[in-house]
């Protein structure tokens, strides 16, 4: 078993230590009033998350009317509401906030110990990446046969989101960024800046010269909002003619000749059906991209195994 990984779990069990101890609660009392069990913090921790009991129920698969009369039995067993229903969903009272760093705490503890048993046993051990989805999709998926011929204990879960998932709380093991780099107690380290430049089918620019920023038609990927399609349109002077949330699509529509889009150039120089178009009145911005890890979990030996790997795939596309 790895030092390193065994001092992060040191630490978090003298955290939940110091969290009881700080808080005034006396566990062997807390024990024996509350019969607080952890499963109980799991359902906690999971309507907290998902704020109402339907979401709480499509996530798990059962009647909303299971986890109602759950929920009501925990309270009648502890004898404290944790709580109060309203018609916007659930409210936690000032017990469920209270328990809420302590509950987090050894949820994180719980998957480190579980990781490490795993390791140990040299069964399949599955790491969690989130990054976009066209990270995802044309870069990290046709190399991933590599990572597993010289790692195979690793069960690598790919989550294409541009979402934010939340690294303190371990929900993913590792995550590329694209801007800011993520804050916490988290590992980052730059993978490269990128000029954000226009591609479209080849053949697409007939005309022989640069286009100017308003006869080019614009294919916008919506990551953000709209924030992306309202800087063409208000400040670039540029004409959006298709528009989706998802980067595939908008692939797709490029390399059917629909308009140019926009990508970072170490992207765009490998989409074999698209060439990239000069265009003037647009100054390329610079995209920087991250790659982050929890630090509790860095060094677990498949987590750094993946992490490596995703650096090699990068340093070889630039």
């Amino acid at each position: 078993m790895p030092s390193c990984v065994l001092i992060a779990i040191c630490k978090s069990i003298i955290g939940l230590f110091s969290t009881f101890t700080n808080s005034g609660i006396n566990m062997f009392s807390m024990q024996k009033r509350m019969d607080l069990q952890a499963k109980d913090l799991d359902f906690i921790l999971l309507l907290l998350r998902q704020e109402t009991l339907t979401r709480a129920a499509k996530h798990l698969g059962v009647e909303q009317s299971t986890l109602s009369r759950q929920l009501q039995l925990l309270e009648e067993r502890l004898g404290y509401r944790l709580f109060s229903r309203h018609r916007s969903g659930l409210r936690p009272t000032s017990a469920v906030q209270s328990l809420l760093p302590l509950a987090e705490q050894l949820e994180i503890v719980v998957r480190q110990a579980n990781r490490l048993s795993l390791g140990a046993s040299h069964e399949k051990v599955e790491v969690h990446l989130t990054c976009p989805e066209v990270i995802a999709d044309r870069m990290l998926a046709p190399q991933l046969r590599e990572l597993l011929a010289f790692h195979p204990q690793v069960v690598l879960k790919m989550t294409a989101t541009d979402e934010m998932l939340d690294l303190g709380r371990l929900d993913c093991d590792l995550a590329i960024r694209i801007g800011s780099p993520p804050k916490g107690d988290i590992v980052v380290q730059k993978l490269f800046a990128s000029e954000l430049c226009f591609y479209a089918k080849r053949g697409f620019a007939l005309t022989g010269r640069p286009l100017a920023i308003s006869e080019v038609p614009i294919i916008a990927h919506d990551r953000q909002g709209g924030r992306e399609i309202e800087a063409f349109e208000r400040f670039a002077g540029g004409s959006v003619v298709f528009r989706s949330n998802r980067m595939t699509t908008c692939l797709i529509a490029a390399e059917g000749g629909v308009g140019a889009l926009l990508l970072p150039r170490i992207f765009g120089k490998q989409q074999t059906g698209l060439e990239e178009l000069t265009v003037t009145g647009w100054q390329p911005p610079l995209m920087p991209l991250f790659l982050a890890s929890p630090r509790a979990v860095r060094k677990m030996p498949l987590v750094d195994a993946t992490w490596r790997w995703i650096r090699t795939v990068f340093t070889a596309a630039t």
